[in-house]
């Protein structure tokens, strides 16, 4: 099945705040596939995208909000995968600057980082991480990617 999206509601009240210090719950910091050094990652000018397991490209324009029942936030996206190793809210993915951050949600299987060495990382529940280039995102049965898609501008 494919995943299930469910795009932010226009906010009748103030988006919450893309600071994860300044939010009551954190996400976990999630997987990028990106060329460049660490101080170039995510350039303002480029359109970041999670790439999912299964090919579909979502663009991190908002924070996403990735389980197997995420729920609706004003704000957010919402990322529904019917994989039973993920919890019903398991992570957030957002940019934040010019980093991207995952935040687990304190989900049951956790969320891991897979470096390009080959090395695993587990992510602490509630702790934002930032996503260096070519780290994979896991969480359940998932790996999750980013690109870094050209602007492209409509006239």
């Amino acid at each position: 099945l494919m995943p299930q999206r469910t795009r932010p509601t226009q906010p009748t009240q103030p988006a919450p705040s893309t600071d994860v210090a300044d939010r009551p719950e954190s996400p976990a910091v999630v997987v990028a596939q990106i060329a460049g050094t660490a101080a170039d990652v995510m350039p303002q000018a480029a359109t970041v995208a999670l790439v999912l397991a299964s090919g579909e490209i979502v663009a991190l324009d908002c924070p996403v909000t990735i389980g197997r029942r995420p729920g609706a936030a004003v704000g957010y996206e919402s990322l529904r995968i019917n994989d039973r190793y993920l919890s019903a809210r398991h992570l957030t993915i957002e940019r934040h600057d010019n980093m991207v951050l995952a935040i687990d949600h304190g989900s049951r299987n956790g969320t891991s980082l897979r470096h390009p060495d080959g090395r695993v990382q587990a992510v602490q529940a509630g702790v934002p991480m930032v996503v260096e280039p070519g780290v994979e995102v896991i969480a359940g049965r998932q790996v999750f990617g980013l690109r870094r898609m050209a602007h492209v501008s409509v006239a």
